[in-house]
């Protein structure tokens, strides 16, 4: 038996599949879906009912997420208004590689959503894997995430181990085919790197996610609202600040700086790199300080600074023609003309780990791209690596730029840029387990 979804609209009840002929905007989703036997479609509220008719068998039971407004009532089929909802539509099932705190972020939002079901971890430690698999309800842990992927056949991979690594498991369950890999942050650790993963994902039909998760927050929306709605003006100038390393921190900043301003490409960079210990982090080479200047292709111009200044976070400070937005993960605030002074914005709590792993679903179903696609995390990439070959070469980088690996390896390793201070260390030990010092990431393709 199929299943015809109604919504509440004009005060009547609305079966979807007249709405072909009805609403014109909504006409090629709705049948693309429906037919195709994947529709999912959600608002509220929400009726559901089981109907035979011809045209509509074994579609299943679907969900609807468009506004109500949009909709026109139709006396195709009286429901009675006290009719619950019948909902259910195909479920993903997930896996996670990776199980330290952001492998268990990633298993939070796959908990939160709907839809996806989180049924393997693997981890090299099998006592950190059964530790998430505990606390999520995972079923199967697993030492060898190979082998994971191959016996659980995942619609849904994420990748969370450390950024050595991304690359040679992103290309791994590439060729495994899942419908979706959600790979954490940075992308890589170089340019040749990151275009080998997309190479992988795209010879294999496998869509690619970089997982900025701060995309979600409802402040870096309502900043980005903000600027599109002109109560600053033109945006002239951005500044951004963080500690903790160029591809840790501020690739969430770089990431911040194009969302807030709708995803321009950058036009070039320029940027001091300072060296002096042999500091490390996450086992990859990290600077101790950087600073630098960027532009983007629609005229603005930003600055950035890590580990210049103790306690100084800002994900970016705007100035516009007319005014200026602060803002931070959980608030935002903004000055003109008519304010008086700083315009503090409400911003309700979400859970932006759900949010994310709920967009792959829409994504797998074509409903939208997902916000953290790959080619967002490349202009990351791009922005983080032109930084380091700015302060390589001793000049403006246009970007894209051509240089395939790290250039802070590049000026280390021929003596550009020597250490002072010897001494290797890692600003991320503490998260090993056991004796460990360093993560052995002997798997790390070298482009």
């Amino acid at each position: 038996m199929g299943y015809i979804i109604y919504v509440d609209a004009l005060s009547e009840v609305a079966p979807i599949g007249v709405l072909f002929s009805t609403v014109k905007p909504l006409h090629r989703v709705f049948k693309k879906l429906v037919f195709a036997g994947k529709a999912e479609i959600i608002a509220a509220p929400i009726r559901a009912v089981p109907c035979v008719h011809p045209l509509r068998q074994g579609y299943g039971r679907f969900t609807m997420r468009y506004p109500v407004s949009t909709l026109y009532s139709s006396p195709f089929c009286e429901v009675p208004m006290s009719t619950s909802a019948v909902i259910s539509a195909p479920r993903y099932r997930a896996v996670i590689i990776g199980s330290g705190s952001i492998g268990s972020a990633h298993a939070a939002g796959y908990a939160g959503a709907a839809r996806i079901d989180l049924v393997a971890c693997a981890d090299t430690v099998h006592e950190q894997a059964q530790q998430l698999a505990d606390r999520f309800g995972v079923k199967t842990v697993y030492t060898d995430y190979r082998r994971m992927l191959d016996t659980e056949r995942p619609d849904i991979v994420s990748i969370c181990t450390w950024h050595p690594l991304h690359a040679a498991m992103t290309i791994a369950a590439a060729a495994r085919q899942p419908r979706v890999i959600l790979c954490e942050k940075p992308m890589a650790t170089s340019i040749g790197e990151a275009e080998d993963m997309e190479t992988a994902c795209r010879r294999n039909g496998v869509r690619l996610a970089i997982g900025f998760q701060r995309r979600f927050l409802p402040a870096w929306v309502k900043t980005r609202d903000i600027l599109r709605s002109g109560a600053i003006g033109t945006p002239v100038r951005l500044s951004h600040t963080r500690e903790t390393g160029l591809l840790n921190a501020t690739s969430h900043g770089f990431d911040c700086m194009r969302f807030i301003l709708d995803d321009p490409k950058v036009e070039w960079v320029f940027a001091q790199v300072e060296r002096k210990t042999d500091r490390y982090e996450r086992n990859i080479r990290c600077e101790d300080r950087v600073a630098g200047f960027l532009k983007f292709e629609d005229g603005v111009q930003a600055n950035f600074q890590t580990d210049l200044v103790v306690g100084d976070w800002t994900w970016a400070f705007v100035q516009g023609t007319e005014g200026m937005i602060h803002f931070d993960d959980g608030w935002v605030k903004y000055f003109n003309a008519e304010t008086a002074g700083w315009k503090e914005i409400p911003v309700d709590p979400v859970d932006p780990w759900v949010l994310q792993a709920e967009e792959l679903v829409d994504w797998i179903e074509e409903r939208t791209e997902h916000r953290g696609r790959s080619e967002n995390g490349m202009w990351t990439m791009h922005m983080m690596m032109g930084a380091y070959e700015s302060a390589r070469c001793r000049e403006l980088v246009r970007l894209p730029m051509h240089t395939r690996v790290n250039p802070l390896d590049l000026m280390v390793e021929s003596g550009d840029l020597p250490v002072r201070y010897p001494g290797r260390y890692d600003v991320r030990s503490f998260l090993l387990k056991g004796e460990s010092m360093r993560l052995d990431t002997s798997e790390r393709v070298v482009p």
